[in-house]
């Protein structure tokens, strides 16, 4: 029952999020969700964490500048040059004799910066649908 007092409403953002955090799985394009070794995985493959042995503490901080362009009916549009922080802490400890792993991970979520489009206006809770 205390658990049920801990659910809030979940609302969903058309957000860009790139496959792969921290320098390693940019390094390698992005595979970090089949090859998940280190504690980034708590991001990208949450399972992954348990090919970790020991303990794993990652700490990063990037820069995130997207492109887009896209073409709707009201026309051809594209975004202009912008700069978002993506800070990253993974943590990730393997319990000794068994096949388990305990992992927290904060990631910066690039839904800081986004704006409300005028052709998406509404913001519903996922549990309100």
């Amino acid at each position: 029952m205390f658990f049920l007092l801990l659910c809030t409403s979940a609302y969903t953002s058309n957000c860009l999020e790139p496959i792969g955090w921290g320098a390693r799985a940019v390094g390698r394009g992005g595979v970090e969700i089949a090859i998940a070794d280190d504690a980034d995985a708590l991001n990208s493959n949450p399972a992954g964490i348990t090919q970790i042995k020991g303990k794993q503490l990652d700490l990063g901080f990037g820069i995130f500048s997207p492109k887009i362009r896209f073409r709707n009916r009201y026309g051809r549009r594209h975004t202009r040059v912008q700069y978002y922080p993506a800070p990253e802490f993974g943590f990730v400890f393997h319990i000794k004799n068994t096949p388990m792993a305990i992992g927290f991970g904060i990631y910066g979520p690039l839904v800081w910066h986004t704006r409300s489009s005028p052709y998406f206006k509404t913001c519903i809770p996922m549990t309100q649908r």
